[in-house]
């Protein structure tokens, strides 16, 4: 496995703030798997009366699937599970965004994974 991979393999989730001390994030498992796979991709959302939608995006050169949930504000699950199913070989950017009113990006938190063939 090259150095690159194991690098982008084993980064951390990154954030963006929502509100002062609250932030959107992330979590994909498994980060590096063998094709076709399927990934786990949970996104914590913290309670916020602006949030109307999540967007969850998988993304790579050949590939790219999303999925979007509609928030009831700050009634909304803190927590969201979204399943990617038969994921092919790549090197993925997976993404959620929140989106107040008038899709308006209001925060987000993205991380790498690994798909390797066989």
């Amino acid at each position: 496995m090259s150095i690159r991979v194991l690098v982008l393999s084993l980064l951390a989730l990154t954030a963006a703030p929502l509100v002062a001390g609250e932030r959107v994030g992330v979590h994909v498992t498994p980060s590096v798997a063998f094709a076709p796979a399927d990934l786990q991709v949970q996104a914590s959302v913290p309670a916020d009366e602006d949030s109307r939608a999540l967007e969850i995006i998988a993304e790579s050169h050949n590939f790219y699937s999303s999925s979007v949930i509609q928030l009831e504000g700050d009634r909304a699950p803190k927590s969201t599970t979204v399943e990617f199913r038969s994921v092919p070989v790549g090197l993925y950017s997976v993404r959620v965004v929140v989106k107040g009113s008038g899709g308006k990006e209001i925060g987000s938190a993205r991380t790498e994974v690994n798909i390797i063939g066989r």
